[in-house]
Protein backbone atom coordinates (compact mmCIF):
# COMPACT_ATOMS: atom_id res chain seq x y z
CA UNK A 1 0.00 0.00 0.00
CA UNK A 2 2.67 2.73 0.86
CA UNK A 3 4.79 1.81 -2.42
CA UNK A 4 1.43 2.69 -4.69
CA UNK A 5 1.20 5.67 -2.54
CA UNK A 6 4.93 6.95 -3.27
CA UNK A 7 4.58 5.99 -7.07
CA UNK A 8 1.15 7.77 -7.33
CA UNK A 9 2.98 10.86 -5.71
CA UNK A 10 5.87 10.97 -7.68
CA UNK A 11 4.37 10.62 -11.23
CA UNK A 12 2.02 13.57 -9.84
CA UNK A 13 4.93 15.37 -9.13
CA UNK A 14 6.61 14.23 -12.92
CA UNK A 15 3.51 15.53 -14.50
CA UNK A 16 3.38 18.82 -12.89
CA UNK A 17 7.31 19.42 -14.12
CA UNK A 18 6.59 18.51 -17.41
CA UNK A 19 3.50 20.97 -17.28
CA UNK A 20 5.65 23.81 -16.21
CA UNK A 21 8.20 22.77 -18.73
CA UNK A 22 6.47 22.51 -21.59
CA UNK A 23 4.45 26.06 -21.09
CA UNK A 24 7.65 27.13 -20.85
CA UNK A 25 9.71 26.28 -23.60
CA UNK A 26 6.46 26.90 -25.47
CA UNK A 27 6.22 30.31 -24.82
CA UNK A 28 9.96 31.03 -25.24
CA UNK A 29 10.02 28.92 -28.41
CA UNK A 30 7.07 30.88 -29.90
CA UNK A 31 9.35 33.90 -30.86
CA UNK A 32 12.25 32.10 -32.02
CA UNK A 33 14.37 34.13 -34.03
CA UNK A 34 17.69 32.17 -34.01
CA UNK A 35 19.49 28.94 -33.38
CA UNK A 36 22.91 27.88 -33.08
CA UNK A 37 24.55 24.51 -31.69
CA UNK A 38 27.95 23.91 -30.81
CA UNK A 39 28.85 20.04 -31.72
CA UNK A 40 32.50 20.01 -29.51
CA UNK A 41 30.51 21.56 -26.27
CA UNK A 42 26.91 19.87 -27.13
CA UNK A 43 25.53 22.76 -27.07
CA UNK A 44 22.30 24.28 -28.43
CA UNK A 45 21.57 28.23 -27.97
CA UNK A 46 18.38 29.86 -29.38
CA UNK A 47 17.21 33.60 -29.43
CA UNK A 48 14.18 35.32 -29.98
CA UNK A 49 12.73 38.20 -30.82
CA UNK A 50 12.22 39.95 -27.63
CA UNK A 51 15.85 39.89 -26.54
CA UNK A 52 15.94 36.39 -24.76
CA UNK A 53 19.30 33.87 -25.34
CA UNK A 54 18.34 30.54 -23.86
CA UNK A 55 21.44 27.78 -23.63
CA UNK A 56 20.61 23.97 -23.57
CA UNK A 57 23.48 21.34 -22.91
CA UNK A 58 23.76 18.29 -20.95
CA UNK A 59 21.46 17.61 -17.93
CA UNK A 60 21.69 20.67 -15.62
CA UNK A 61 22.95 22.90 -18.03
CA UNK A 62 19.76 25.16 -18.44
CA UNK A 63 20.98 29.24 -18.86
CA UNK A 64 18.77 31.99 -19.51
CA UNK A 65 20.12 35.79 -20.29
CA UNK A 66 18.79 38.79 -22.23
CA UNK A 67 19.49 41.99 -23.71
CA UNK A 68 19.44 45.21 -22.45
CA UNK A 69 17.51 46.75 -24.90
CA UNK A 70 14.55 44.02 -26.28
CA UNK A 71 15.39 43.78 -29.65
CA UNK A 72 15.43 40.70 -31.89
CA UNK A 73 18.35 38.29 -31.81
CA UNK A 74 18.95 37.79 -35.56
CA UNK A 75 22.09 35.50 -34.90
CA UNK A 76 24.10 33.61 -32.85
CA UNK A 77 27.69 32.40 -32.76
CA UNK A 78 29.54 30.31 -30.86
CA UNK A 79 33.48 31.42 -31.30
CA UNK A 80 35.67 27.50 -31.55
CA UNK A 81 37.46 27.14 -28.35
CA UNK A 82 36.69 30.14 -26.21
CA UNK A 83 33.71 29.01 -24.81
CA UNK A 84 31.76 32.04 -26.20
CA UNK A 85 29.00 33.10 -27.46
CA UNK A 86 28.15 36.44 -29.96
CA UNK A 87 24.72 37.61 -30.76
CA UNK A 88 23.40 40.19 -33.17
Amino acid sequence: MKQEFAQESHNDSLSLVRFFLHQTLHTFCFLLTALAFDPLQKIMAIGNRTGKVRIYGRPGVDLEFEHKKEVAVLKIIFVVNTGRLLTA
